[in-house]
């Protein structure tokens, strides 16, 4: 099975891709300035705490790898 960290990996791509389809929706005038501005806020928040779990994630296995 694959570890954890990979899984919060593509969680984080998924978002990333979430952030890129919005932009082309702005580009193509299907939503306003002010709604791409506050779903990227959203979006950052996400990606910053998906990010701080892959570290947590990646240290615990390494700490495990060394306790062995």
């Amino acid at each position: 099975m694959k570890d954890q960290a990979h899984y919060t990996t593509m969680s984080f791509s998924s978002a990333l891709k979430v952030l890129n389809q919005m932009i082309i929706a702005k580009e193509l005038n299907y939503i306003k300035d002010s709604d791409l501005l506050k779903e990227r806020e959203k979006i950052s928040k996400i990606t910053n705490m998906l990010n701080a779990l892959r570290k947590s994630q990646i240290n615990r296995k390494i700490i495990k790898q060394i306790n062995e």
